[in-house]
């Protein structure tokens, strides 16, 4: 959901030359998908898998897709992931028609979930049944099964990543076989496949621990990007989550800050998605007039009105995203994380790179995780975009040293260089969840040409 529209904040994008430059220079078409293609949402990873996409109606049908297949298999969710992490030539799977809340514990608020569910099927659901996500991405296309794997995560200090509120996996494995894995039961493949880019097997269901169902109260605004670096932190003591977006060459944050409320309050959600029009706007400006952004940017938040909304969890945490973007992620130390932003956005200015997409700037908190960016650290992270038809490797690779500098974790779902040899460092349990990994697929059925890198196998 958007902020309603400010029709002075469009009269003014367009006064600044951006009408003449899309006039003079026309819209670019589209290319379609060629039959039997899959591609990402940007459109940036693809592939050709051999019989196309298959959908397993049930366990038993994936079971004997996966113990036929030669690999390497994967599995497709809503394309939302920008690293490679998705494409075969072989077999490549969707879990769409696998979908659903198949149980629940209303005494412990728990529910179980098969592993194709969009997160934006859920909400009403578990509403019904007096629960709700404790936290959720912002984009909530997303299939459950791959928000889990990758370790996707909402705003907020007092939150942890997706992945660790899983309290039971099912999985089908190399073999076909189905495992139902828990803290009690197979407690390493557990550990493991919290988060395991769908190299151990094909999640089936998943059982979260939820909470009651709630309402959010949420505040945007703007704020002097300064004073929004050094009043993060304890903006995570006052509010349930927080977060804000800054352009790299303006002086001003985007800020978005959350409360939970009464369920007794009045609802105030609005459906405004113009504001996504505008972004789009102006980032094809940006990319065929690229001396226009420093002059965007910098007024950005002239016309942007304070908002303040109410309504159910599940409709306050999505985001509308219909402009296409690459990004790239990564999470550093929570205290690191103020230096950090500063020199990505003074790369991003001082080298004249070609960006409009705004930083974005989240907490999240400390997990034990074994393949968590978020392990053992309370962390902030920081996402670079790109408009989509825009070259985002060399705006990616201009900056990722920096968060290197400063210790970070990429995000498995977003795009990022490192290797094996760089990452078994970054993480405490590598070295284990190899052992678990060569143990339930001795193969390398589900390993990818992406997979083969990052585990170096």
């Amino acid at each position: 959901m958007a902020r309603p529209v400010d029709a002075r904040r469009r009269a003014f994008l367009k006064s600044l030359v951006a009408a003449p430059v899309l006039a003079s220079c026309g819209r670019e078409p589209e290319l379609p998908t060629p039959p039997g293609e899959w591609r990402n949402w940007s459109g940036a990873q693809r592939c050709t898998p051999k019989g196309g996409l298959q959908l397993p109606a049930n366990t038993d049908e994936l079971s004997g897709i996966v113990k036929a297949a030669k690999g390497p298999v994967r599995v497709a969710g809503a394309g939302h992931s920008f690293s490679a992490v998705v494409p075969t030539d072989d077999t490549l799977l969707s879990l769409e028609l696998m979908s659903g809340i198949v149980g629940h514990d209303a005494a412990n608020l728990t529910a179980t979930i098969q592993a194709g569910t969009r997160l934006y099927l859920l909400g009403e659901p578990l509403a019904k049944l007096g629960q709700g996500l404790p936290v959720q991405p912002d984009i909530d296309l997303q299939a459950l099964g791959g928000v889990l794997s990758t370790s996707s995560h909402g705003p907020g200090a007092q939150h942890r990543c997706m992945a660790a509120y899983l309290k039971e996996i099912s999985l089908v494995t190399a073999d076909g076989a189905l495992r139902k894995v828990s803290p009690s039961a197979e407690s390493e493949v557990f550990k493991a496949a919290q988060v395991s880019l769908g190299s151990l097997g094909v999640l089936t269901e998943v059982t979260l621990q939820n909470r009651t169902a709630y309402l959010l109260e949420e505040r945007q605004g703007i704020l002097p990007l300064n004073d929004a670096l050094e009043q993060f932190a304890s903006w995570q003591k006052q509010d349930r989550h927080t977060e804000f977006f800054a352009f790299p060459r303006g002086e001003t944050a985007f800020t978005k800050r959350m409360r939970e409320v009464p369920m007794d309050t009045p609802r105030t959600i609005n459906a405004a998605q113009e504001e996504e029009a505008e972004l789009e706007y102006a980032s094809e400006v940006g990319m065929r007039a690229p001396f226009t952004i420093p002059l965007i940017q910098s007024v950005a938040g002239w016309f942007v009105p304070d908002t303040v909304r109410v309504g159910a969890s599940y409709h306050i945490f999505p985001t509308v995203r219909h402009t296409l973007f690459n990004e790239m992620e990564y999470a550093v130390p929570a205290d690191k994380g103020p230096a950090c932003f500063r020199e990505v956005a003074a790369k991003i200015r001082d080298d004249g790179l070609p960006v409009f997409f705004p930083l974005e700037y989240r907490h999240v908190g400390a997990d034990d995780l074994w393949l968590s960016p978020y392990h053992g650290r309370e962390s902030v992270t920081i996402s670079v975009h790109q408009y989509f038809k825009q070259d985002h490797i060399a705006l990616f690779k201009a900056v990722e040293p920096i968060f290197w500098k400063y210790d970070g974790r990429p995000h498995w779902g977003k795009w990022h260089s490192l290797t094996a040899k760089e990452l078994a460092g970054r993480y405490d349990h590598w070295q284990d969840f190899q052992r678990v990994r060569q143990a339930l697929d001795p193969g390398g059925k589900f390993l990818n040409p992406h997979l083969h890198q990052l585990f170096g196998v």
